[in-house]
C-alpha cells in the first residue's frame, strides 16, 4: 500500500508522518527503511522494497522529497515499477509542498493522497497584518489558535514575512508565485518599510530560538500577541 502526505501544512503531514513511525517501531518484528527521495536514486528504492527484512520483518519504507528529485526520468521508473508491482511493502511518501494535479493523476492508480491544507482562519489572520490592526489581528490570531497549534501559526507568520522582505526588496524575487499570490504580498508590503519587515522579522527569528532553546520566559502566543500589538 502507497500513501501520499502532502500540502502545505507540513507540521500536521509532519505530526501523522511521525506517529506512523512510532507506531511501527513499538510493533514487535517490524523494521521502518527511510530514503531521502531527493537524492535516492532507483537502486536505492529496489532495495528497499525487494530485500528481504531480518527475521521475516514486517517493513515500512519512508521516502520524503520523492516528487522535488530533479531526475525526471528516474521518478517515472519508480512509477513503472510501482504500477507493475502490486505486492508492495507499506511506502509513505511524504512531500513538503503541495502536489500538481498532474503528479495525482499519474500516481492515483496505486497510492493513497492525504493532502494537509492550512485551515482559511489562518490566511485572514496573515493578511490582516499590518500596522495599526492591533484589534482585529488580535481576534484572528486567537480565532486560529481554537483549531491549530500554536507552532502551526507561528511558522506561517514566519513565512509571510519572509515573503513581504522578498517582495519589498525587489517584486522580481515573486516571479514564480501564481499572478494573485504575489499581488497580494506586494499590496501588504506597502503597509511596511523594509527596515521595520526586517525587524520583524528579527524579531520572529528571536522567539523561534527562544522557544526551541528553552530560553523563553512566556508562552509562544504571549509572544505573538506582544509582537501584534508593537507593529
Amino acid at each position: 500500500m502507497i500513501t501520499i502526505l502532502h500540502g502545505e501544512n507540513t507540521l500536521a503531514s509532519r505530526k501523522v508522518l511521525v506517529n506512523k513511525i512510532v507506531s511501527y517501531k513499538l510493533m514487535e518484528a517490524t523494521e521502518v527503511v527511510r530514503i531521502d527521495g531527493a537524492k535516492t536514486n532507483f537502486t536505492d528504492i529496489l532495495q528497499a522494497v525487494e530485500s528481504p527484512s531480518l527475521f521475516g520483518q514486517k517493513r515500512l519504507i519512508v521516502v520524503e522529497n520523492f516528487f522535488t528529485n530533479p531526475n525526471i526520468k528516474f521518478k517515472q521508473k519508480v512509477l513503472d515499477y510501482f504500477l507493475g508491482n502490486k505486492n508492495l511493502s507499506e511506502i509513505i511518501f511524504w512531500e513538503k509542498r503541495q502536489l500538481s494535479s498532474t503528479i495525482r493523476r499519474k500516481w492515483d492508480k496505486m497510492a493513497h493522497f492525504v493532502e494537509f491544507k492550512i485551515p482559511g482562519n489562518i490566511f485572514k489572520f496573515l493578511d490582516s497584518v499590518r500596522p495599526k490592526n492591533t484589534k482585529t489581528m488580535i481576534l484572528l490570531l486567537h480565532d486560529s489558535i481554537v483549531n491549530e497549534d500554536t507552532e502551526m501559526i507561528f511558522y506561517m507568520l514566519v513565512r509571510q514575512f519572509r515573503f513581504l522582505l522578498l517582495a519589498k526588496e525587489d517584486s522580481n524575487n515573486l516571479v514564480k508565485m501564481p499572478g494573485w499570490q504575489s499581488q497580494r504580498f506586494l499590496k501588504q508590503a506597502e503597509s511596511f518599510s523594509f527596515s521595520d519587515l526586517k525587524k520583524i522579522y528579527n524579531k520572529l527569528l528571536e522567539i523561534d530560538i527562544g522557544q526551541k532553546t528553552g530560553k523563553a520566559i512566556v508562552p509562544l502566543v504571549t509572544e505573538l500577541d506582544l509582537l501584534i500589538a508593537n507593529l
